[in-house]
């Protein structure tokens, strides 16, 4: 492959005491046209420089980016995903079937990979067998346990078999968003140095509440998700954006989480 387009805007992170760190220099290439684009679009823009390959993110979506009044079509790699079980099932038979199919015509399966990391959290299959007690939760977890053995070792075998699945969260530990909100959330990724803002898409309906941490977000179907995972871009028309300016203080029991919901219910 080519030597990226834009990786001479690659730039060391001063002033750190650890490993040396490297970050896309968002101001050298956009200069005082970065005043003007928020700060979601910014995620935007870090992406298409970091993941462009002149093949399926070009300069075009670069240049669009740098100039939102245009509607153009941009792409978007986010840095993870997010599964529930009910979509994570599909994609990860898919992949070991692949794996199967390779392996079969005497190639490697272990060099199958995701190209996209994706965290499972599975919750919303179980069900309700025993009530009127205090140690319901944990006797429904033991029945779904029984009910689904074949199923729970396939997923910890994924768990474990692709290098890119970087999480399978059992059930009872908590729904896809505290989980995700609480523990999977990166902020910062660091990928042999290169550090980027963290960004997800997934298949839980509440996953736009990460924009709460400043983590762009957003929910897309199954099949999108899967594509994702073997290393397309998402293709969409330049985003509206509407800024938000909040005056005075929030009550000790607001989260940022919390805010941004309201935001969202009024739009």
């Amino acid at each position: 492959m080519a030597e990226k387009s834009f990786s001479k805007y690659i730039k060391r992170l001063e002033g750190s005491d650890k490993a040396e760190l490297r970050y896309y220099d968002l101001l050298a290439l956009a200069g005082d046209r970065l005043d003007r684009l928020p700060f979601c679009l910014r995620i935007f823009l870090e992406s298409c420089m970091r993941n462009c390959d002149d093949v399926e993110i070009g300069c075009e979506h670069v240049e669009a980016l740098l100039d939102s009044s245009k509607k153009a079509e941009i792409r978007f790699k986010p840095a993870r995903t997010l599964f529930r079980d009910l979509t994570a099932i599909p994609s990860l038979v898919d992949f070991a079937s692949a794996r199967d199919t390779i392996e079969s015509r005497g190639g490697d399966p272990t060099l199958f990979e995701p190209l996209c990391p994706a965290d499972l959290v599975l919750d919303y299959s179980q069900r309700l067998d025993s009530g009127r007690s205090e140690a319901v939760a944990k006797r429904n977890e033991k029945i779904e346990f029984l009910r689904n053995k074949e199923l729970f070792q396939f997923l910890k075998w994924a768990g474990l078999a692709f290098k890119n699945v970087t999480m399978a969260i059992p059930p009872g530990l908590g729904v896809p968003p505290a989980i995700h909100f609480e523990y999977l959330n990166r902020i910062v990724i660091n990928e042999d140095g290169l550090i980027y803002p963290d960004s997800v898409l997934g298949t839980d309906p509440h996953i736009s509440m990460m924009n709460g941490m400043g983590i762009l977000a957003w929910g897309l179907r199954g099949i999108e998700i899967e594509s994702i995972l073997m290393g397309r871009s998402v293709a969409m028309p330049m985003p509206d954006v509407i800024g938000y300016k909040i005056y005075g203080k929030i009550g000790d029991l607001v989260t940022s989480t919390d805010i941004v919901l309201a935001i969202t219910k009024v739009n």
